[in-house]
């Protein structure tokens, strides 16, 4: 399945929906739609938590329909926790990031990345 890109292939900017159009009556509706964030996951990672879902999240049900072992299906599973959670990490502001970090609940080396991130996109 074809992804809809997520970044500007110029300069790497996040890039939004501007506009919807009725193929029927030409009707458009336009404005700033920003994309689920599930939209940002490769397309191993779609596949892998369409499978979950249609599976009911049964971790032997996913092993049959993808013909993988358990630990197969936990770390796929665990990646794609990790991939959501990298997004949601990019979104905090840093006094969040510094917060985290004290908490431990990220390290150092993540917090340094955040925080340049965060000042590269300001």
């Amino acid at each position: 399945m074809k992804q809809i890109p997520n970044a500007c292939p110029a300069c790497g900017g996040n890039l939004y929906v501007s506009e919807f159009k009725c193929p029927d009556c030409d009707t458009a509706v336009r404005g700033e739609f920003h994309l689920s964030p599930l939209g940002n996951l490769s397309d191993g990672h779609y596949d892998f938590i369409r499978t979950f879902v249609l599976s009911r999240g049964n971790i032997k049900e996913v092993e049959s329909r993808m013909g993988i072992s358990y630990p197969t299906v936990r770390n796929k599973l665990d990646e794609v926790i990790r991939a959501l959670s990298e997004q949601e990490a990019k979104k905090m502001t840093s006094a969040e990031v510094l917060d985290a970090l004290e908490s431990g609940k990220i390290t150092a080396s993540q917090a340094a990345e955040m925080l340049k991130n965060n000042q590269q996109g300001e």
